[in-house]
């Protein structure tokens, strides 16, 4: 038989698997991203329809995530202010308390649609705005958005090194493959490792405490996928040109590499997306798995698409070591043993986590150091009864009437984890319902839902008894939903 003929038989028969394979990889991709994708389209569409509600007269998120303490201010500046610290392009909502006799302190949440403004100009403006009203005062500013910017910004430095080990494993192939090759590795990773990243912070959310919303551990996939597949493509084109039915050009070649190992990186994707949505559907919540997948199948992706054009065209330089990685793979089209074998324990592995509990603790206001102006803020508000910032949103889902959601929030101002209960119209402490000035109160006017702030940190692990707790205080029509970081 013409051996021509030969491989292009195998080319055809081979084309209809390879491409179900890379349909199924990508089907599950986007299956791990529907959650994030429905999520920001209901919360969208619930944003248009509180806008058309011209009933209730919502002006802003009800948790604030930026907290400014301003010492020494009189009760005409603090409530001065408070208009002003509102014009501030990207400020949604002020309101202004006080945590003892002479201290001030205004909660700001930031607008959560259009273009998010970058904080440190926010800030700015808001310093700024205190500035031109209460001139030399005192002023510290902490909250959630900061602290969660200083405790992120180590994961990104670790993200710098992985990137950094990316360039030196390239330049480590090199000693193998020859110079010119690693220099292409040395490039290719990299980059690799960047776009993973890039693209698994993106699917691991906003920073809320967790590792999986940082951009380290699609840094890490990025490294992993990316390193594999860099030294699956040098092996093969090792011994390209001894294959019985050698390519005849460079296209042929490329051609050839991608097909041969997409198998291969489809099953190892493919293992992956499953083990992603398992642990998902165990734990009940976003899965870390989801973000390590699309991190590895977009750094495998983006090295394949560098380093196969440039092996090509480098296929007839000489190794320089070629004895220092002896192994070799007769066969792409075969998978490997050794592949089969990984994606088994790696899914063992998973499998055996998935069943273990969840740590509850989240990085917070207690991991800052001690003495750090962020840690400072956060231990005012905490020792002077409450900060807003670890508020739990209630929301009366309408079967209740109003005089029972008005006893249950009774109840629940009554608990002593918590530091007081918001409404519209008035606050709710222990001993009962206290009048206070508009301005003081986290839920604007009109709106009918409820804040319940805390008495700790929102991400301490002593906050979920607390929502353990208030899921079991009765409520004629049902409980309400619940919203907050605690949550």
């Amino acid at each position: 038989m013409d051996p021509t003929q030969d491989q292009r038989r195998r080319d055809q028969s081979g084309s209809l698997p390879v491409g179900a394979l890379i349909f199924a990889v990508l089907a599950l991709i986007v299956i791990l991203m529907a959650p994030r994708v429905s999520a920001q389209t209901v919360s969208a569409q619930t944003v248009s329809a509180q806008a058309a509600d011209d009933s209730a007269e919502v002006n802003g998120p009800i948790i604030p995530d930026i907290a400014v303490l301003v010492s020494e201010l009189s009760a005409e500046d603090r409530l001065g202010l408070v208009e002003p610290l509102n014009q501030v392009n990207g400020v949604a909502r002020v309101t202004a308390d006080t945590t003892d006799g002479d201290t001030t302190v205004f909660y700001i949440a930031r607008t959560e649609s259009g273009e998010v403004r970058p904080l440190d100009s926010l800030v700015a403006d808001v310093e700024q705005a205190i500035a031109t009203r209460a001139g030399n005062a005192e002023v510290q500013i902490g909250g959630p958005a900061l602290t969660d910017r200083s405790l992120s910004n180590p994961f990104r430095s670790s993200a710098a090194g992985v990137v950094a080990v990316a360039v030196l494993l390239g330049a480590v192939l090199g000693l193998v493959f020859g110079w010119k090759r690693g220099v292409v590795a040395a490039v290719a990773l990299p980059i690799a490792v960047i776009c993973g990243a890039s693209i698994g912070s993106q699917v691991g959310g906003n920073f809320d405490g967790t590792l999986t919303s940082t951009v380290l551990p699609g840094a890490l996939a990025g490294l992993v996928g990316g390193l594999g597949v860099a030294l699956r493509l040098m092996l093969w084109f090792r011994h390209a040109a001894e294959a019985p039915d050698p390519p005849s050009d460079g296209a042929d070649l490329i051609r050839r590499s991608v097909l041969d190992l997409l198998p291969e990186l489809a099953l190892v994707l493919a293992g992956l997306a499953v083990a992603a949505l398992a642990v998902g559907l165990l734990s009940g919540g976003r899965s870390p798995l989801a973000a390590v997948t699309i991190s590895a199948a977009v750094s495998m992706l983006v090295l394949m698409a560098i380093l196969a054009p440039s092996l090509s065209a480098l296929v007839a330089e000489p190794e320089e070591r070629p004895d220092l990685f002896p192994v070799s793979f007769t066969d792409g089209q075969d998978l490997p043993l050794i592949v089969l074998s990984a994606i088994a324990l790696v899914l063992v592995v998973l499998s055996v986590f998935s069943f273990g509990s969840p740590n509850r603790s989240l990085l917070g206001q207690d991991q800052l150091a001690d003495g750090e102006m962020l840690a400072e803020v956060g231990d005012q508000l905490s020792s002077a009864g409450g900060d807003a910032t670890s508020a739990i949103v209630a929301t009366n889902q309408g079967a209740a009437s109003d005089a029972d959601f008005s006893t249950w929030v009774t109840t629940v101002a009554e608990r002593p984890d918590v530091a007081w209960v918001d409404t519209a119209d008035r606050r709710f402490v222990a001993t009962g319902p206290v009048e206070v000035d508009p301005a003081t109160l986290r839920v604007p006017p009109g709106d009918e839902r409820v804040a319940i702030v805390l008495d700790y940190s929102p991400r301490s692990e002593a906050g979920h008894p607390t929502v353990d707790e208030l899921a079991r205080i009765p409520l004629v029509g049902g409980l309400p939903a619940l919203e907050g970081t605690v949550v």
